[in-house]
């Protein structure tokens, strides 16, 4: 999908106006301008990585029960279900958890019955790999996590209500969460690293905007994925000493901001590695659930809010693989509202799929493909009208509602963004 074929002429203009004024910013010797990346979910989907509904998904998979896991959890359970606690028959009320327990067995009784075993195996080995993951479409996101951290919660419940007993249970809550996600990243990983695909990915060049054969625009990145393909791109591609990329996660000392010998990647919600693990090991805890983002709110001086506050008090920032609706960039709103000077350049690069597939999306009684429609409706033939109006009336709108809120919009597509980066070296 091309921004040219979706934008209507002088919008399009506009458009490469702004990336221009990006690129001539960039080029511009001020020893006194900083400029950081801020990188979303998007940056990593690039390398094959999940999205957000696709980790959940994939999260979800590895904890809903299978026979196997079931019989070992109901056997470590204080609740047995042929028991149902002392004294207490099948005809009486029962928790909700053991009503779930009980239509569980009873439900891999009746499965291996039926002889159906094969094609649930089948279709649980794909919800693994993500398949089902618009089962989440219509939930919070992080509601959606806070369900998988309860989950993992009751099932690891201490059996004392003493505060070494729940202090060991968060913590080992915590790292079942840290391994399902890590075995979710290295499971969606399609590329290594020295692959031509890795190289044309939004990463590698967001990683080029940090150090090319020509330049090294950008040292310091907040980003919100918890990976470390960004480093592993550094070290292999790029060319970068080892020694001088700096992955921070908040039990770091931190290193010096603007330091134009090194690079900082700020892992702001926890880190858990794809690649060296020991030189940059998983956090003890990240940041995915309602819960964790609620507790991380209400601490005023927590690292990560302090991270985000200074970097964006301070710098020029470049936003990169966010959506409008990302939770996580609209909180960052907060920070760029406190700062009242006008001083900072603020440019973000949003992705015309998400509207076009929206709005070609929900027609009716029509064959074309999306690909199709987009060809018909510049043929100036009348076909698709309404939809390119409507197209480019959203697109304007987001447009005026950040540059409302101290940013400038620069439309790409998911095709286009690794060149229209590259677009900004000298």
């Amino acid at each position: 999908m091309k921004v040219q074929d979706i934008l209507f002429e002088q919008m399009y203009r506009n458009n490469e106006a702004r990336l221009n004024r990006l690129k001539n910013n960039l080029e511009r010797e001020d020893s006194e301008s900083e400029w950081a990346l801020c990188l979303g979910a998007g940056i990593s989907i690039s390398a094959g990585l999940p999205d957000w509904y696709g980790l959940l998904a994939k999260m979800t998979a590895q904890i809903i029960p299978d026979e196997m896991m079931f019989e070992l959890q109901n056997n470590t359970r204080a609740c047995q279900l042929d028991a149902f606690g002392s004294g207490r028959t099948e005809s009486d009320p029962k928790t909700d958890d053991e009503a779930f327990q009980v239509d569980v067995q009873r439900f891999f009784e009746e499965l291996n019955a039926a002889g159906g075993k094969t094609e649930y195996l089948e279709k649980l080995e794909s919800a693994q790999n993500g398949k089902y993951k618009y089962v989440f479409a219509n939930i919070n996101v992080l509601e959606s996590a806070e369900y998988i951290r309860n989950y993992i919660a009751h099932l690891l419940q201490p059996e004392n209500n003493s505060k070494e007993s729940k202090g060991t249970a968060e913590r080992n809550i915590n790292w079942h969460i840290n391994y399902f996600i890590h075995q979710s990243c290295l499971q969606s990983l399609k590329y290594s690293m020295d692959s031509e695909k890795m190289k044309k990915s939004a990463l590698g060049a967001a990683a080029r905007l940090l150090k090319s054969d020509k330049d090294s625009i950008i040292h310091d990145v907040i980003t919100y994925n918890y990976d470390n393909l960004l480093e592993e791109y550094l070290r292999t591609n790029c060319g970068c000493d080892a020694a001088k990329i700096h992955s921070v996660i908040k039990t770091d000392v931190l290193p010096r901001f603007g330091d134009q010998g090194a690079w900082n990647i700020y892992h702001v919600h926890g880190r858990i590695p794809v690649f060296e693990c020991e030189s940059e090991p998983m956090s003890e805890e990240v940041i995915l659930t309602e819960s964790d983002y609620y507790k991380e709110e209400r601490i005023n001086y927590s690292w990560t809010n302090t991270i985000q506050s200074y970097i964006l008090g301070r710098a020029n920032v470049i936003f990169i693989g966010f959506s409008g609706t990302d939770y996580n960039f609209r909180r960052l709103l907060k920070y760029i509202r406190q700062d009242k000077s006008n001083a900072h350049k603020r440019y973000i690069f949003f992705s015309v799929d998400d509207i076009v597939n929206a709005v070609f999306g929900n027609r009716e009684n029509i064959d074309d493909s999306v690909s199709q429609c987009i060809k018909k409706m510049n043929q100036n033939e009348g076909s698709y009208a309404y939809e390119k109006l409507m197209i480019n009336y959203l697109i304007h709108a987001q447009t005026l509602y950040w540059y409302k809120n101290g940013m400038e919009v620069i439309w790409t597509s998911h095709e286009e963004l690794p060149y229209n980066l590259d677009r900004m070296h000298l």
